[in-house]
């Protein structure tokens, strides 16, 4: 019954004309606006009053179906409220409906002609989140295409790659490098390893050292062959080239570990490199390579594996280390320059947050009011 009586009291409330109780016009100025800058989801409801809180208004929303939903009961001296959950060029008609403290109807009243909401191109709610996504392409774009005199930091890892790989041509052994068992193309740790191994391949071509690269992906597979290829026709020497040494293994995690061990007892390189997105097959391999006496250079941005790899390698690339590898190593100008951008960019972030946290423990209203508004 009660769905009953909920739908007759919106009839009577949408076909009344009650003014009872209602001296001159207890609502007044009712117009429905289209919310600026939004999706078109939007619309407003605004009505001028003198009633106090203890008065509400009911609104009653009625769609281009017919259909009519209730949007809530609000105190009358609020005057506006939005309704966000239209339709982008759908049209509606509100009623509004006043009832006194004790749940009595007062006064019901329409809005004029029916209402539309439309989108907008640009969000102006999000006006903070453009200019910083402005401001990040102008860093990335200035430090690409102007700056030339990039300082790097010595990072002990990378600078151990070279010496590491004349280790090995020394000893007559192969090199191995893995991008881990959970390397994905689309993950930025994997790209970051693919350019890793494209430089590793530039420089063991020109070394004629072997490098064995097995893996657990067959596209990744096809993306190291590729990059192994062009690395050595760029270098003069296609004939380095042998895809058998770039192979699929298995998708299994521990099967992938166990192929490893084996391929490094049998095949005992002299330089392992673990570059990528690594899991519990962390420890299996590192600890089988520092066995075998290989010189280990390993590199992740997964937290857990890094304490693994630090008690089992000779060196270790922590987090964005690995990231900033590919302009450490080709020492390529736009590389560098979007390296040195991100640099300043979290400079920005670590101030932002700084002043965030200066303006809310001294109740800077400005600070905290431009800050809400990002």
């Amino acid at each position: 019954m009660r769905p009953l009586l909920v739908a007759a009291l919106l009839v009577l409330i949408w076909t009344s004309p009650v003014t009872a109780r209602a001296t001159g016009s207890v609502l007044s100025g009712i117009a429905v606006e289209d919310v600026a800058w939004d999706d078109g989801t939007a619309l407003q409801i605004h009505w001028r009053t003198k009633l106090d809180e203890d008065f509400r208004v009911l609104i009653v929303r009625e769609g281009t179906d017919g259909l009519m939903d209730t949007l809530g009961l609000f105190p009358a001296n609020v005057q506006w409220v939005v309704d966000d959950d239209v339709t982008p060029a759908g049209t509606y008609r509100y009623r509004l409906s006043v009832f006194d403290s004790e749940g009595i109807l007062v006064f019901t009243a329409a809005s004029h002609g029916l209402a539309s909401p439309h989108a907008n191109w640009f969000h102006r709610g999000r006006l903070g989140e453009a200019l910083i996504i402005l401001g990040v392409f102008a860093m990335i774009l200035w430090g690409t295409f102007r700056r030339r005199d990039i300082y790097l930091r010595p990072i002990g890892g990378l600078s151990a790659i070279e010496e590491a790989l004349g280790r090995a041509v020394e000893m007559g052994r192969p090199v191995l490098f893995s991008a881990g068992w959970g390397a994905q193309l689309d993950k930025p740790t994997t790209m970051a390893a693919m350019n890793i191994f494209g430089w590793l391949a530039s420089r063991a071509a020109s070394y004629d050292a072997r490098l064995l690269f097995p893996t657990h992906d067959a596209v990744l597979m096809a993306a190291a062959q590729e990059s192994a290829r062009e690395s050595a026709r760029i270098e003069g020497r296609p004939d380095w080239y042998r895809p058998e040494d770039i192979y699929y293994v298995t998708g299994s995690q521990f099967g992938y570990a166990a192929a490893l061990d084996g391929i490094m007892e049998r095949q005992k390189p002299a330089v392992n490199l673990w570059l990528g997105t690594f899991a519990a097959e962390s420890l299996i391999l590192a600890e089988t390579g520092n066995h075998i006496g290989a010189v280990q250079i390993a590199g992740t941005d997964s937290t857990i594996q890094l304490a693994f790899f630090l008690v089992t390698c000779d060196y270790t690339l922590i987090g964005e280390e690995v990231f900033a590898a590919s302009a450490y190593l080709t020492r390529d100008s736009m590389v560098l320059g979007g390296l040195w951008a991100q640099d300043w960019l979290k400079i920005g972030v670590a101030v932002t947050v700084i002043a965030g946290l200066v303006g809310t423990l001294l109740d800077w209203d400005a600070i905290g009011g431009w800050l809400r508004g990002i």
